[in-house]
């Protein structure tokens, strides 16, 4: 079992594919940032991508995706993963693409296992079905705390890992 304490809001393994009839407003201004940044091949994720490659937020990579520990993250032990050639929708990838998107899953969610004590998480494929200028990712969080007063209050979130410290454990463990 890991050091970090972790909760879960259903105790056994499950998936659910939620779909609404809107675009919500955080995807939305993220799909606005991309189209902004858009230069004819590439959006600011591409970038995030090449400037996190030397940044001590750095976890893993592969072929075709890496993995990082957002800047300022919202969530101890956040990982995002995202494949290196732009792509808006997992459909776009390659096989090969594929295959490596889900081998670095696999690497970062063993991570979770070494580090953490196999801890419940949530992941969310962040992907759009038309507008190209979006950048496929998954975001994987571990569910490590309970969100209690001041979180609920003030919708402000605590994070008391950082990214960089929890990027070097998850390296480590790889």
């Amino acid at each position: 079992m890991g050091k970090f304490r972790t909760t879960a809001s259903l105790t056994h393994p499950h998936s659910q594919v939620i779909a609404v009839p809107m675009i919500p407003e955080r995807i939305a201004e993220e799909v606005k940032v991309c189209e902004e940044s858009w230069n004819g091949e590439t959006c600011i994720y591409d970038e995030v991508i090449e400037s996190e490659a030397s940044s001590d937020r750095f976890v893993s990579e592969n072929k075709s995706a890496f993995a990082f520990c957002p800047f300022a993250s919202c969530r101890s032990f956040e990982v995002w993963i995202l494949p290196k050639r732009h792509a808006h929708n997992i459909a776009q990838l390659t096989e090969e693409e594929r295959k490596n998107f889900a081998s670095l899953t696999r690497k970062i969610l063993g991570a979770y296992h070494t580090v953490l004590g196999d801890p419940p998480y949530n992941y969310a494929f962040q992907q759009t079905i038309g507008d190209e200028k979006y950048h496929l990712q998954l975001r994987l969080y571990p569910k490590l705390i309970i969100h209690a007063g001041f979180e609920i209050n003030t919708g402000i979130l605590i994070n008391p890992m950082r990214p960089e410290d929890a990027a070097g454990f998850l390296r480590e463990a790889i």
